[in-house]
């Protein structure tokens, strides 16, 4: 990649962090990138927003003839502040929307259009030219950036993804039951690892991370040793 010298002797580097639903990703991202002083990019946000879009308006992806003119009506914009991620929808934040258990549901086949993920896939690397990065998705390191510095793919047991996820809903006030939570995510493993376009895989050259039995603070700590032995 870049790997562009900074002011302190350390190189920026881009890091992915793939890997199926409810591993951290997220979490865990934000955190490296906080520690790097890197920037944030969370490709599933962006998939979100776009999902938001399409149920807003009714819009079903798969009869729709005229799905280019839709996405080209679309302004997507990410933002990483003050240790927060900010998701925009043609100037609104929809940041707190885009967890909602619809689009949580439909999120598999809007990904999986190739004209979809060729939009999402132009933003992030848009994005990656500022400066070090932190990217977490699906295919951020097999398809996205496929010479990263660093690539981690991260998972963790079945039972352990969907009581963290069942966790999450219900700090947002989203109740329901782990068995159900459980099953979508064995629904939505599925549909990313054998989607036509771009499937979730561990791509070749990753690290594997598996932190069923990590605590947040060691599977962070992890990504940043790597990081720092890579010179960021």
């Amino acid at each position: 990649m870049r790997n562009k010298t900074v002011k302190d002797g350390r190189k920026e580097l881009t890091i992915t962090i793939d890997g199926p639903a409810g591993s951290g990703k997220s979490t865990t991202a934000q955190k490296v990138a906080q520690a790097l002083d890197y920037q944030y990019l969370d490709s599933g946000a962006l998939y979100r927003v776009i999902t938001l879009y399409f149920l807003r308006g009714n819009i079903d992806i798969e009869a729709t003839s005229d799905l280019q003119r839709f996405l080209d009506a679309i302004s997507l914009d990410m933002r990483y502040e003050k240790n927060q991620l900010s998701v925009w929808l043609n100037g609104d934040n929809v940041t707190d929307q885009i967890r909602a258990p619809r689009v949580s549901s439909e999120i598999s086949s809007v990904a999986a259009d190739n004209r979809v993920r060729k939009k999402v896939n132009e933003i992030l690397h848009r994005l990656a030219r500022k400066n070090g990065c932190v990217a977490e998705g699906r295919d951020m390191g097999s398809v996205v950036f496929p010479n990263a510095d660093l690539k981690i793919y991260m998972s963790a047991s079945l039972e352990e993804r969907s009581r963290r996820r069942q966790k999450q809903l219900d700090e947002k006030g989203i109740h329901t039951k782990q068995k159900k939570v459980k099953t979508e995510l064995e629904k939505r493993d599925l549909k990313d690892s054998t989607r036509e376009h771009d499937p979730l895989i561990r791509p070749e050259d990753s690290v594997y991370l598996d932190n069923s039995s990590m605590s947040f603070d060691e599977q962070v700590q992890f990504i940043i040793d790597l990081a720092r032995q890579r010179g960021a």
